[in-house]
């Protein structure tokens, strides 16, 4: 008969309806592996059959392992002063530059060489050699990104970059080149014209195609004469003593305002300009 402490322990758990969890002999009675045993009136019925009993005995070899290898107290050994360890310390490090965006520091790409083609096909604005508009070159192939539309920007950089260059026998330059192609989609004469503009200066380029297809009315001013494919080369040599930080340096490019500009396209497949570093 279990006594009032076994009971009460067993009430709880009965109210409940976890007495499979008690290990109180009171409550379940189990063998040896510790199966729950209900004696029914025609057979034995064993609840949550263990195959396996862990025994305490069983389990300390396997994880109370934390003196089987140190050995007490710790022995230490006396290395001779004069021997030669000949300890190979000079490890080289290698730290790439990093380009921080909006600062004057390292910058992983340098700033030349700089390459620009533009962003779609485009017809050339009205105007004149004296009145010249900024022509879209604002599709990066090379080089650092734009911080100006449709411009090379002079920065700090540029001008360190062709300074560290500059020896007694060979002067650092700006290399420009590159191509302006254009359609021309009529038979009357129209003008056109492109320059790089430098600060209060230009560089001026006059179009070439077959003989027949150009004349020239003076002043250096190329007209175009029939329907065709114009090209505009593009070739300067810009001197460190020629720009300033800031200065943007970009194409510029105007059509006859006397005949319709609209029938003259840049192709923006075959157009670049470029800039890289040379020497004079």
């Amino acid at each position: 008969m279990a006594d009032s402490v076994s009971l009460q322990q067993n009430a709880k758990y009965d109210q409940n309806g976890i007495t499979v969890l008690s290990n109180n002999t009171s409550v379940n009675e189990r063998d040896a592996n510790g199966n729950i045993i209900v004696h029914t009136t025609s057979s034995l019925l064993i609840i949550e059959a263990i195959t396996t009993n862990y025994l305490t005995e069983s389990i300390l070899p396997l994880i109370d392992t934390q003196f089987n290898y140190f050995k007490f107290p710790a022995r230490t050994a006396v290395v001779d002063e004069t021997a030669d360890l000949d300890l190979d310390l000079d490890l080289n490090f290698t730290i790439p530059d990093i380009t921080i965006p909006g600062s004057t520091g390292a910058t992983a790409t340098p700033p030349l060489p700089s390459e620009y083609k533009p962003s779609a096909n485009q017809r050339v604005p009205l105007g004149s050699w004296g009145n010249p508009s900024v022509i879209d070159f604002s599709t990066v192939i090379d080089g650092p990104a734009q911080t100006q539309p449709n411009s090379l920007v002079v920065t700090q950089e540029l001008i360190d970059q062709l300074d560290a260059l500059a020896t007694n026998t060979a002067t650092p330059v700006i290399k420009v080149t590159g191509v302006i192609q254009t359609r021309y989609n009529s038979n009357k004469n129209s003008a056109i014209g492109f320059s790089l503009g430098l600060a209060n200066s230009v560089i001026r380029y006059v179009m070439t195609a077959p003989a027949a297809n150009l004349k020239n009315s003076g002043n250096d001013i190329i007209k175009a004469t029939k329907d065709d494919v114009y090209t505009t080369s593009i070739d300067s040599t810009i001197l460190i003593s020629e720009i300033y930080v800031g200065q943007e340096l970009q194409i510029l490019g105007w059509a006859d305002e006397s005949s319709d500009n609209r029938n003259h396209e840049i192709s923006a497949n075959d157009s670049f300009i470029k800039f890289e570093v040379g020497f004079l």
